[in-house]
């Protein structure tokens, strides 16, 4: 008896992948533009002897005709070639359609690792849903997990220069 229910919950398994995957295939054919995402400043918002407070403003551009909630975002502050501060966060925020929107997010690094007038270099990646129902689902049982991916130079606390960001 517990060999048939055994088998019963592999099957199930089973056609489940086989499912997801089928319509992995179809959320794959979206025309959903993803978002493009560009690093505007890095600006110093406290100091103290154990570390520097820092804020990296993000503009998130959406070309699309359909609202992106923004889901996660995963990033690191890199000084001197060296990786200071990492961490993953909700960007607390939905693009709106045709839209661009300024997403604000922390990073807490060694007093000493950053340099007056040395660039820093923000990386990482955010994860957004793309519209619909099933690529919500989608997502959600992480079958499909659209990103896009952030990285940009600045230097603290310098005004905003398209030139060094992307």
């Amino acid at each position: 008896m517990k060999h048939r229910e055994r088998d019963r919950s592999v099957g199930f398994v089973a056609a489940a992948l086989l499912a997801g995957m089928g319509l992995s295939i179809l959320g794959g054919c979206s025309t959903t533009p993803a978002p493009v995402l560009r690093v505007l400043a890095v600006r110093e918002v406290d100091s103290t002897p154990a570390g520097r407070v820092l804020a990296i403003e993000i503009e998130a551009d959406n070309s699309g005709e359909e609202a992106l909630p923004l889901r996660e975002i995963e990033y690191s502050v890199i000084a001197g070639g060296r990786k200071v501060f990492t961490a993953s966060r909700s960007p607390e925020a939905t693009l709106r359609r045709f839209g661009t929107q300024t997403i604000t997010v922390p990073a807490v690094v060694p007093p000493e690792s950053i340099a007056s007038g040395q660039p820093v270099r923000v990386e990482g990646r955010l994860w957004y849903v793309v519209p619909g129902p099933i690529q919500r689902i989608l997502f959600d049982v992480g079958v499909s997990r659209p990103n896009v991916e952030l990285s940009g130079e600045r230097v603290v606390n310098a005004p905003p220069d398209e030139a060094t960001s992307r």
